[in-house]
């Protein structure tokens, strides 16, 4: 089990960095460690409890009940790793993947709404993948685009449950 799960980190952190696309790591023979997973069209805006901002292209929301979902925005957003927060409005009280964050930016004294950014879909990750993504954004700000798959969100569950003896 120790092998699949240093698997598993190994290839989530090529996945993470873009050193590989999850194609190419099933053509490398990696296709027992690649995960995939559905992403969510919208978030309960009232829910979420606090925001990490990754890259300038990568937020991830904490929901509650240690939920976690990485949101890869439509395009890179410059300047939002930098100034460290964003806003945003809500019409129904949910933010959905059709909806723009604000790069709230400090010039001189003053604090404004600077560039608009589309979001895209909400895509759930484990505590542990969250923990990653943070170290991972720690080591080097505004480089992380992540790139998780989008179809099964049991396979790494499954991969784990094995036991390899």
């Amino acid at each position: 089990m120790a092998n699949t799960s240093f698997g598993v980190f190994l290839i989530l952190t090529f996945l993470l960095n873009g050193v590989v696309s999850a194609q190419e790591a099933q053509e490398q023979g990696y296709e027992e460690l690649t995960f995939d997973r559905e992403g969510e069209r919208c978030l309960s805006a009232r829910s979420i409890r606090d925001t990490d901002i990754l890259s300038d292209r990568s937020i991830l929301f904490e929901m509650p009940g240690n939920e976690y979902y990485l949101n890869n925005l439509s395009y890179e957003c410059r300047g939002l790793r930098r100034a460290g927060s964003f806003s945003y409005q809500t019409t129904v009280g949910r933010l959905c993947n059709v909806d723009t964050i604000r790069v709230i930016e400090q010039i001189g004294g003053s604090i404004r709404e600077g560039i608009g950014c589309g979001l895209g879909l909400f895509y759930p990750i484990t505590e542990d993948e969250a923990e990653l993504l943070r170290a991972e954004a720690d080591g080097r700000p505004g480089r992380l685009q992540p790139r998780i798959g989008v179809e099964n969100p049991n396979a790494l569950e499954e991969d784990e449950g094995e036991d390899t003896d």
